[in-house]
């Protein structure tokens, strides 16, 4: 797609669309149609950085680093961390499902050992299996309620439609 629309996206733009996009391919699609568009109007490139700015993506070092304090029993960096989320605009289901990402990625540690296949991981894997071991057998039952928290939280932001008092054509609202 960015071969035929003369555009240059960062391989690490595709990963991150790919990896926030959660298997989903129309998800996949609208994010890259997002970006084309932002890259044709900068000149006709994006690089991660660009991409994490212009979309408030927070990506999955900073996740992880912020499930480390967690892990760690320390709320205060996290709640900062929150705070920061929504003070910059960000998006909080972006940042809820990057968290997300994080904790699942410990659990399948935790559960299948360090090398497990089914953990795709570019960046410093010994920081994530020393996060995995602090988070050890003893936590594993508030990794899964956080990580059930997170999944109701991203489930809530999902669903969650204003009470509407009044009947409006969706062709008139939202266009043909």
């Amino acid at each position: 797609i960015c071969a035929s629309e003369k555009i240059s996206i960062a391989p690490e733009v595709l990963a991150e669309i790919a990896r926030t996009s959660r298997g989903g391919l129309r998800d996949a699609e609208t994010a890259l149609e997002r970006v084309l568009a932002i890259a044709k109007a900068e000149g006709g490139a994006m690089t991660l950085d660009a991409y994490r700015r212009l979309f408030h993506k927070i990506g999955f070092d900073q996740a992880r680093d912020v499930v480390a304090t967690l892990v760690a029993g320390e709320a205060g960096p996290a709640l900062r961390f929150a705070a920061e989320v929504a003070a910059g605009g960000g998006d909080e289901r972006e940042a809820i499902g990057d968290l997300l990402d994080v904790l699942r990625v410990l659990l399948l540690l935790l559960v299948d050992g360090k090398d497990t296949p089914l953990v795709a991981y570019d960046g410093d894997r010994a920081q994530l299996l020393a996060l995995a071991e602090r988070a050890s057998i003893e936590r594993r039952a508030a990794l899964n309620r956080m990580v059930e928290i997170a999944d109701e939280a991203d489930l809530y932001e999902l669903t969650a439609t204003p009470k509407r008092t009044d009947n409006v054509d969706t062709y008139a609202y939202f266009g043909e």
